[in-house]
């Protein structure tokens, strides 16, 4: 998988791409939030993703997360452990943990949180606060 997911990097040259699967995806990124009509006033609660804006921040860390030096300064994605992150030409690769079985388990979940607070948890985006803003929002 992780030749695959280099190859589709060395491809497409994202900024920033990841592999995960469904129910951890949606765990981390589906969310009931409020809705507004165009006039701002509150429409209801409504279903879907977030975390995708990086003006709000970077989405997340999965299992194989890859990411160019212009999302994390390089001096920072260097305090990663050598043995879970491998650098290419334009930027790099993290492998959480080693096998994809781990995914959305305690195990998996608290690897990346570990990274997470590694490479810094204000670069990252936080459903919690982006919730507790747009329910501020409700007029």
């Amino acid at each position: 998988m992780k030749e695959f997911f280099n190859f589709l990097i060395e491809q497409f040259e994202p900024e920033f791409a990841y592999i995960t699967n469904w129910e951890d995806w949606k765990t981390k990124h589906y969310i009931r939030r409020p809705t507004f009509k165009s006039d701002g006033t509150y429409a209801g609660m409504g279903e879907g993703g977030m975390g995708f804006d990086f003006l709000e921040g970077i989405p997340g860390i999965y299992w194989m997360t890859y990411m160019t030096g212009e999302v994390i300064p390089p001096a920072v994605l260097s305090q990663l452990p050598s043995d879970i992150v491998t650098q290419d030409g334009r930027g790099y690769c993290i492998q959480s943990y080693p096998s994809s079985s781990l995914i959305g388990t305690e195990d998996g979940l608290k690897a990346e949180q570990k990274i997470r607070q590694t490479l810094g948890e204000d670069r990252f985006f936080d459903a919690e606060s982006w919730l507790k803003t747009e329910m501020a929002k409700i007029k």
